[in-house]
């Protein structure tokens, strides 16, 4: 039994319910059969393999099968990333024949589901290739550091020659040689820049830095996406926020000022983001850009956000196939060696395709217009760079060897954007949950004990019951519900009400 700040309400409760008509257990009361919570979630499409390229969906596929058939959901999203962030702003694609609109193939996404739905294995057998690229990297930087130092102290004893060559001119009443001599000799080796693929944790002023060090974009990978989402809300991050915004069309460019590290030139800002959260820590996020509050479009651009149905479990132990995988990291290989130059390669869709995406186009404007869930509305808003972005992706992978997206390719394109708007509609209605605050309430009634009061649990700060109204419409649907009954306890002049928990609940209170 919970200990209750006053000792007169303690001895009200152990006091038998014919001394004072004031019951102490639930069994007293007069109960009606408990309405429990419909948790279920919209219905979403399954993923179908044949939407992922040809040259790597055997990869995928080998994936998920050796982990015990993993969402291939997951795994597929997590691709489309990794692909994206290794074509970066090399090649971007103009979906209209006559319209400079350029889109960028740089993707952001999600994976949302509970801890054992096994995102973080998924995501780092995805990044292999990249983690793969990152470690040539490194080993190039390392020994082209070596050439650079002993460049710097050769440089510096060229100085210090001159130096004292430039002297003796002086001697001699020969200024204009010696400034000539300290013009014309001046040499400064260049320090090498690392190339880079993937971030994890770095600070905003930092990320930019690296940015512009690598204008062909990187990927910004977080196992637990939330941290990253949380810290943007912040009110002191409004200029970070800016910059991620920024950076998501992947065409545009940014400028830091700061004491510390002076004037950074981002050129080309191209930052694709990819990771994982729980729907939990989702819910908040959803609810603050519902109202009004987070509105500025950083949710929507998470358009490869995935929340799948869990698979059967198909147990599995045998090795991976050697093979996809070779044949996956070629066409990772091909992507980034596609040569970087100032102005982007431009991909267009042949005559088929444009047709196919000016329909679709058409189509999805009048959605909008008469959608009547509006919450989508700013997110289906964006599928139009969606569309472009995927088509790019799938073309670069299955057919470089032309300009011209085709018309297969732009209907795959369509798959996609029907598959993740499926996924759209259950993660937003998240937010849109009615009966969040009763739902919170229902979940910690176990560790609230047989009998609870307010001032139990108001203290506790538990998400959907921080403020007075979320814990009155909570207890009152518990109540409407027969889940939970409130009762006026008189003591000492005072009175105060103890919420009883339905008995018939009984195990029903261990799962809720």
């Amino acid at each position: 039994m919970r200990t209750f700040k006053s000792a007169a309400l303690n001895q009200a409760l152990e006091t038998p319910v014919h001394a004072i008509n004031n019951p102490t257990k639930a069994e007293h009361l007069q109960w009606g059969t408990p309405q429990l919570f419909d948790n279920k979630l919209l219905p979403v499409l399954p993923f179908n393999v044949d939407l992922l390229p040809q040259s790597v969906a055997p990869w995928i596929e080998d994936i998920c099968e050796c982990m015990d058939g993993a969402l291939i959901d997951f795994a597929a999203c997590a691709l489309m990333a990794a692909l994206s962030a290794t074509i970066g702003r090399k090649v971007c694609m103009q979906p209209k024949q006559h319209t400079n609109w350029l889109i960028a193939a740089n993707l952001w996404g999600v994976m949302i589901g509970r801890p054992s739905t096994k995102k973080t294995p998924l995501l780092n057998e995805v990044l292999k290739p990249l983690k793969h690229f990152e470690k040539l990297a490194r080993i190039e930087n390392e020994n082209l550091l070596t050439e650079y130092r002993a460049e710097q102290e050769l440089a510096e004893l060229k100085t210090k020659s001159n130096k004292t060559k430039a002297k003796d001119l002086l001697k001699k009443n020969k200024p204009d040689d010696a400034f000539q001599l300290l013009i014309n000799e001046q040499f400064t080796p260049e320090q090498p820049v690392r190339k880079r693929y993937i971030v994890n944790d770095s600070t905003t002023p930092k990320l930019g830095e690296l940015l512009s060090q690598n204008p062909q974009g990187l990927i910004l990978i977080r196992d637990e996406l939330s941290g990253w989402l949380r810290t943007l809300e912040k009110e002191d991050k409004g200029e970070d926020r800016a910059f991620y915004l920024e950076c998501w069309n992947g065409t545009g460019s940014f400028t830091y000022d700061r004491i510390e590290r002076g004037t950074i030139d981002i050129d080309h800002a191209c930052l694709s983001v990819f990771g994982g959260i729980q729907p939990s820590k989702l819910i908040p996020c959803l609810q603050s850009q519902a109202n009004g509050t987070g509105d500025d479009g950083l949710i929507e651009r998470l358009q490869l956000a995935v929340y799948p149905d869990m698979p059967k479990f198909k147990f599995s132990d045998r090795p991976q196939k050697k093979q996809a995988y070779e044949e996956a990291i070629k066409v990772f290989e091909k992507l980034d060696n596609i040569p970087l130059e100032e102005e982007s390669i431009v991909v267009k869709f042949d005559l088929e395709a444009q047709a196919v995406f000016n329909q679709w186009y058409i189509n999805l404007n009048e959605v909008i217009t008469d959608d009547k869930e509006s919450y989508l509305e700013s997110h289906l808003g964006k599928y139009p760079a969606l569309f472009g972005k995927i088509a790019l992706i799938l073309h670069l992978c299955d057919f470089s060897e032309t300009q011209l997206i085709n018309k297969n390719t732009a209907t795959k394109a369509i798959q996609w954007c029907e598959y993740l708007k499926s996924h759209a509609r259950r993660i937003y209605s998240l937010a849109n949950d009615e009966f969040a605050s009763s739902k919170a309430l229902f979940a910690k009634l176990e560790k609230l004990g047989d009998k609870f009061t307010v001032s139990s649990f108001m203290k506790n700060g538990w998400k959907h019951l921080t403020t007075k109204e979320e814990i009155h419409n909570a207890l009152k649907e518990l109540e409407d519900r027969h889940i939970i009954k409130g009762i006026k306890i008189e003591t000492a002049g005072k009175s105060k009400t103890v919420y009883f928990i339905n008995p018939e609940l009984g195990i029903k209170l261990q799962k809720p």
